[in-house]
This record gives C-alpha cells, sequence and structure tokens, in this order.
C-alpha cells in the first residue's frame, strides 16, 4: 500500500497510472487512493482513476464517483459583467 501511496506522487504519468491499476487489486483501501486521485492534477491520471473507479461494484467506489464533479477542474478565462440579447420583441441589458 505504502508503495502504491508513492507511486501516485510520482510526476510521470504513467507511473500513476500504472499505480491506479495496482491499487484497483486492493479492494476498499485501493478505491480510496483511485477516488483520491480524481483530484490529480494530470487529466490522464483523472481518467483512468474515473474509469477504475465506474469498473468496481464496491459502495465507496459508486459514491466518490457521485462526488466527482467534472467542473472543479475548470479554470474560468473570463468573467461576462454584461451582455444584451437583441430580438424583435425586446431589447435586454442584462
Amino acid at each position: 500500500m505504502n508503495n502504491i501511496e508513492q507511486r501516485l506522487k510520482s510526476n510521470l504519468v504513467n507511473e500513476k497510472v500504472d499505480a491506479l491499476f495496482d491499487a484497483f487489486e486492493l479492494g476498499i483501501e485501493g478505491i480510496k487512493l483511485i477516488a483520491s486521485a480524481l483530484q490529480d492534477k494530470e487529466p490522464e491520471v483523472r481518467q483512468y482513476a474515473w474509469f477504475l473507479l465506474s469498473e468496481s461494484d464496491l459502495a465507496i467506489a459508486k459514491h466518490a464517483l457521485c462526488d466527482y464533479s467534472i467542473f472543479s477542474q475548470f479554470v474560468c478565462l473570463s468573467t461576462i459583467n454584461k451582455f444584451r440579447i437583441k430580438s424583435d420583441r425586446y431589447d435586454l441589458d442584462i
């Protein structure tokens, strides 16, 4: 288990992904590690974590998927302060 935890802290994506597959074999404790990988900075690691959790029949895996929001990984590029909706019937500034 400690070996897998260390590998999940690696800077190498392939090392992290391999660790996720090893964690999958550990049951509940492994699923907890995989669920934590949903917050990884690398999209590929998050995708494999999501895939493995979706393949598990354990309730903890299903809960982790329900709690996971893909929107938490989005970055705001700009903020719209106001905009105009215009049609034949009305002109609306918001």
